[in-house]
């Protein structure tokens, strides 16, 4: 019998997959997380493309 328990711990390796599986999907939701940080960095690109427009414009009239 002490055979047997040594397969039934091969066995178990198997349903570790799963919850492998599960921790894939959670990295997935962590990259959503860090997008909007980096969205306040694109901001500040937003006004250097406007300050320079602004200018433009304005100064000829």
């Amino acid at each position: 019998s002490i055979q047997q328990a040594e397969q039934k711990v091969v066995a178990t390796p198997p349903p570790a997959i799963e919850p492998e599986e599960e921790f894939i999907e959670l990295d997935i939701g962590d990259p959503p997380f860090q997008p909007p940080p980096a969205n306040e960095p694109e901001v500040e690109l937003v006004v250097d493309l406007g300050e320079p427009a602004f200018f433009d414009p304005g100064e000829p009239p």
